[in-house]
């Protein structure tokens, strides 16, 4: 999974930068984390924490990305469901 942990670090790098440029690239890189589909724990725990702070600590402009949420949260449910171990 290097694509999201790169993702994943590159989140964590731009979580507590704002700014209009930081805040594009905080919606970029939470658009391309809503379509992975296999994260390990950890990653998910990472994702998690991040996303909490930014939900905490909301930049300017980042009102809207939240919509992004509950298709991951679908997928997320929908690879439980399918999972040969659940």
């Amino acid at each position: 999974m290097p694509a999201a942990s790169g993702l994943l670090r590159e989140l964590r790098r731009v979580r507590a930068v704002f700014g209009p440029e930081a805040e594009a690239r905080k919606r970029d890189v939470l658009q391309q984390l809503a379509g992975e589909t296999a994260l390990s724990s950890g990653q998910l725990a990472a994702y998690h924490e991040d996303l909490l702070f930014l939900a905490a600590f909301p930049g300017a402009g980042m009102a809207g990305v939240w919509t992004i949420a509950p298709a991951r949260w679908e997928t997320c449910r929908h690879s439980r469901a399918t999972a040969p171990y659940s």
